[in-house]
């Protein structure tokens, strides 16, 4: 008889000996063959949850053994069999350990999303700190004088050019006048001395003096613009040189008449008049004295003064006589 709806069943074979009585050939009498013997089992009902099994009728009696009804095996609708929670699955699962899986399905809790979350706790405003004030009869020092800036003390250098006197330079009203004062100034300071005029084309000698300088021959020099000198380098440049005479074949002329011996270090500076050299400033250093800042600050400013004399000339001399 088959299972009744919503029931299965499980199948096996097995073997046995087939009894003497059923053998058909004599020839194997004495044989003890095995045989394959097929069973079948119902398998136990599954019962929904919250529902109860529907079983049909009772198999029927098999060799008068004692049979069990459908209803017999089937577990009560209204008391579920209880499986207990072990520690284990409540571990994983996350429920109490010693429950029963009808008793957690009896009450299911409501999903995570379905919860309402506790109101939040009151919470104070913030409260900001005033700056600490400060008292009223707190006085703030002034400031001493003497933590205040000294003016600064003139430099040397500012009374040093506040000593240079240059006033018979600038009352000369005379060219050669001019020259001969400055020159005066220069050889009072330095080891030898001399005057350049610059012409169109060449430059000039026209006053020397100090150590082994022959008189008159400084205005026998002559070195033309189109050749090499230190002059031409002054004149291009438009500022000072300071340093070794360069050995050049026009600048034997007048280191012969200075007293032939080639400078180790000396300083041209250009007398200008609306930015265009007129004449030319030359010092010359002992050998084991070199320039100083004050030497060339005093040359600078005698030949500011030159070219103020000699402008003053040039004007005396475009001035109609009454």
């Amino acid at each position: 008889m088959p299972p009744p709806p919503g029931f299965g069943t499980t199948e096996g074979r097995t073997s046995g000996p087939l009894p003497h009585e059923v053998w058909g050939n004599a020839g194997d009498e004495g044989a003890e063959l095995p045989i394959i013997q097929s069973w079948r089992v119902p398998d136990l009902p599954v019962v929904p949850f919250g529902g109860s099994a529907t079983p049909g009728d009772a198999p029927e009696e098999a060799n008068g053994a004692e049979t069990i009804s459908w209803e017999e095996m089937a577990p009560s609708p209204t008391e579920p069999t209880p499986l207990w929670i072990t520690e284990e699955e409540a571990a994983l699962s996350g429920v109490r350990a010693g429950d029963t899986y009808a008793s957690r399905r009896a009450t299911p809790e409501p999903p995570a999303a379905a919860r309402i979350p506790p109101p939040p706790p009151d919470v104070d405003p913030p409260v900001f700190a005033e700056p600490p004030r400060r008292a009223a009869d707190v006085e703030i020092p002034e400031p001493a004088h003497s933590a205040r800036r000294p003016v600064s003390a003139p430099s040397d250098r500012q009374a040093a050019l506040r000593a240079f006197d240059f006033s018979e330079v600038i009352a000369a009203r005379e060219r050669d006048a001019v020259g001969k004062a400055a020159l005066r100034a220069m050889v009072g300071r330095f080891r030898r001395a001399a005057l350049f005029a610059a012409k169109p084309d060449r430059v000039t000698g026209w006053e020397a003096g100090g150590e082994g300088v022959r008189d008159g021959l400084i205005r026998d020099v002559a070195i033309p613009w189109n050749e090499p000198s230190v002059f031409l380098n002054v004149r291009l440049s438009r500022s000072f040189y300071l340093g070794r005479l360069p050995p050049l074949p026009r600048h034997e002329e007048f280191v012969q008449a200075l007293g032939g011996a080639m400078a180790q270090e000396c300083l041209v500076q250009p007398v200008t008049i609306k930015e265009k050299a007129v004449a030319f400033l030359y010092a010359e250093f002992a050998p084991d004295q070199g320039a100083t800042p004050l030497d060339i600050a005093f040359v600078r400013e005698l030949a500011a003064a030159t070219a103020a004399a000699l402008a003053a000339s040039i004007r005396l001399k475009k001035k109609p006589v009454i």
